[in-house]
C-alpha cells in the first residue's frame, strides 16, 4: 500500500524527529541557564541595593544557525557585567 515505509525511511524520518528534540532541549537548556543568572543577578541587586533606575541594554545572542529556537536576548546589566560567571559563585 501506499502507505507502507521502508525500513530506510521510518530510520530517517525517526533520525529528524530526533535532531529537532535535541534542538529543543538545547532551547530549554538556555533558558534554565538564563533564569539561573537572572535570580542570581536579581540576588545581588538585592544585597547591593541596585538603583531601579539603572540603565540596561538588552541584546540578541545568535548561534551559526538560522533557526529561531537558538536565538535569545540577554539583558546587559552594567553593574553586574560578568553576569555569565555568576553560577561558579556562592549558592542560595
Amino acid at each position: 500500500t501506499q502507505n507502507a515505509h521502508s525500513v530506510l525511511e521510518i530510520i530517517k524520518l525517526v533520525s529528524i524527529n530526533v535532531k529537532h528534540a535535541q534542538k529543543e532541549m538545547k532551547y530549554v537548556n538556555i533558558l534554565c541557564l538564563s533564569a539561573s543568572i537572572a535570580k542570581k543577578n536579581m540576588h545581588l541587586a538585592q544585597k547591593n541595593n541596585l538603583n531601579p533606575q539603572t540603565p540596561v541594554k538588552i541584546r540578541e545572542l545568535r548561534n551559526d544557525s538560522d533557526n529561531k529556537l537558538d536565538r535569545m536576548q540577554a539583558v546587559e546589566i552594567p553593574a553586574f557585567q560578568n553576569s555569565y560567571n555568576l553560577l561558579s559563585g556562592d549558592s542560595d
